[in-house]
């Protein structure tokens, strides 16, 4: 058994709860002791239990696995729970303990605790109320994370990454900043989690979050819920490039997510006269409005179309702040409304017109016309169209029937029935 551990968890768990401010208290009962899952045991009580009262909250403990895929809030209730069961098994006897099935599951569960406080350890932490953050590469592969708190109240302090792969928290942080509230440099890739109420204010030209090209950001929400603002200033995006440079890659997968495009600037995308680079969105909902002349999500009317853009309608909710569908730009990738053709293949080509780069999807939708049983025109010519409906069609008219003594064979004339 993990005892060693047990008090120092216990604090930290307690650090934990109080940094995010995220977790209540434990129940507490009458005298102000906190209560255990079946209210059968607790640190003060637990010499007064029988075998059977500590196997039931032995029982009743998650697995591991079920742990960690909880919210904060349900692993500070495991903790007591585990706390309550840790300390009734102890205070058992030798030969009770041996009649105890199950024990194994504190290491099991000590072990997930104590990763959240090796993790909370060698976190970054930094309050965005008090000075401006810039994250470069210089933690490398160790680091852990870093976590952005603000207090709600608006900061002009920006964040800035300027380099490395980072798994970045923020929690109630409010940035109008002089530029872009968050800056992600050329050869940066953020793993953003969202926690809270988040707000990000472009200045000056420049994005609510500045995604340069070459930069990568992916969005995610925490178990609990999390939302994130960003609004453009004129010229710049919501989340994406300003006018000075191309958009990167923008992953959203999960979270509630508001993007407003200055004047010319995409909702997401790119700023004004510039293109919306890779948007990919997974999950979520993402209200979006680009400025006047911007798609919602891609770029500006005059600059050139979207490397990519994959929006998952089944699983996200993409929509303008009145709730009518956003408007989404051309990009590289196939028009799933159209088909090109010739007289053997049919494919779907590139949302970009005139396109003229050598696409996997090329490829990769290339089919062979499969032919239906055909039909009479108005024009009384026999029909044989594809039964992909991509257009393509085998058309045959008849100048002359003989009909022989046999009424299911019939001689045509040149140009005839096949």
């Amino acid at each position: 058994m993990k005892r060693k551990h047990f008090r120092r968890l216990g604090a930290w768990f307690l650090s934990l709860a109080l940094t995010l401010t995220l977790l209540p208290g434990a129940a507490l009962a009458a005298d102000g002791e906190p209560l255990g899952q079946s209210g059968l045991a607790t640190p003060s009580n637990a010499t007064a239990l029988s075998v059977e009262d500590v196997q039931k909250l032995i029982d009743e403990l998650p697995t591991a696995d079920e742990l960690a895929a909880m919210s904060l809030e349900e692993q500070q209730a495991v903790y007591a729970d585990l706390q309550a069961a840790y300390e009734a098994y102890n205070a058992l006897t030798d030969e009770q303990k041996a009649e105890v099935t199950g024990a194994e599951i504190f290491d099991s569960l000590f072990d997930v605790f104590n990763g959240m406080i090796n993790t909370l350890e060698n976190q970054n932490s930094y309050n965005i109320n008090e000075n401006e953050v810039t994250i470069d590469d210089s933690c490398g592969d160790n680091c852990s994370g870093h976590t952005i708190t603000g207090n709600g109240q608006t900061a002009k302090n920006p964040i800035k990454v300027i380099g490395g792969t980072h798994n970045i928290t923020i929690q109630n942080i409010n940035i109008s900043a002089t530029n872009s509230g968050f800056f992600i440099d050329d050869g940066a890739t953020v793993n953003l989690t969202l926690i809270g109420i988040n707000k990000l204010k472009g200045n000056r030209w420049s994005a609510g979050i500045q995604v340069q090209e070459g930069a990568t950001l992916k969005i995610t929400e925490a178990i609990d819920g999390g939302s994130l603002e960003a609004i453009g200033y004129d010229n710049a995006a919501g989340i994406g490039s300003s006018s000075y440079g191309s958009c990167g890659t923008i992953i959203i997968e999960s979270g509630t997510v508001t993007a407003i495009g200055g004047l010319d600037g995409a909702g997401i995308g790119g700023g004004a006269g510039r293109s919306g680079g890779t948007i990919i969105i997974t999950g979520g909902t993402v209200i979006v409005q680009g400025g006047n002349g911007a798609d919602d999500i891609g770029g500006n009317s005059s600059c050139g179309p979207s490397e990519k853009i994959e929006i998952d309608f089944d699983n996200a909710t993409v929509k303008r702040p009145d709730g009518s569908p956003a408007i989404i730009g051309k990009s590289h990738v196939a028009d799933t409304t159209k088909w090109d053709k010739d007289d053997t293949y049919h494919w779907r080509p590139c949302q970009v017109e005139d396109c003229k780069q050598n696409h996997d999807f090329l490829t990769s939708t290339k089919k062979n016309h499969t032919l239906n049983s055909g039909n009479v025109n108005a024009n009384g010519e026999l029909v044989y169209a594809c039964e992909a409906n991509c257009g393509y069609e085998k058309k045959y008219s008849c100048t002359k029937i003989e009909v022989t003594t046999q009424p299911d064979k019939m001689t045509y004339t040149e140009g005839g029935h096949p």
